[in-house]
């Protein structure tokens, strides 16, 4: 009678720490969806903070930040990485993720041609 005890308690054991392996699975993963949120959450707050900028005196919106962003392009030679305009712009305070993003845009809109993953190349938008 011993050795079923012993075995049911051995079996409950193993389940219990199986059941914190899966909770301790959940948890990090819940933690990892909450950082993104809270990337993603900033990301929204600044880019609503410089879509809030000021009307300038003949009434169009001013646009810095997607000028610097375009003066960072021309300084860049005709093909280079993504990773190089990540470079290029770090002193603008961009998030990476965003600038990367920007790139894929300038190609969607045609200013750039995407060779290869991470690699692209001036079109004559991108001069003008």
């Amino acid at each position: 009678m011993t050795k079923e005890i012993k075995s049911v308690v051995a079996r409950n054991i193993s389940e219990i720490q199986k059941a914190i392996s899966q909770k301790t699975s959940e948890v990090d993963n819940l933690k990892q969806d909450l950082q993104n949120y809270k990337s993603v959450l900033a990301l929204l707050n600044k880019s609503a903070g410089s879509s809030r900028s000021s009307t300038v005196s003949n009434g169009h919106r001013a646009t810095g930040s997607r000028t610097d962003l375009r003066s960072v392009l021309e300084h860049l030679p005709e093909n280079f990485s993504s990773s190089d305009f990540v470079k290029a712009a770090a002193g603008k305070k961009k998030d990476p993720r965003y600038l990367r993003q920007t790139l894929v845009r300038w190609a969607a809109q045609g200013r750039l041609k995407r060779m290869e993953r991470g690699r692209y190349h001036k079109t004559r938008k991108a001069h003008a």
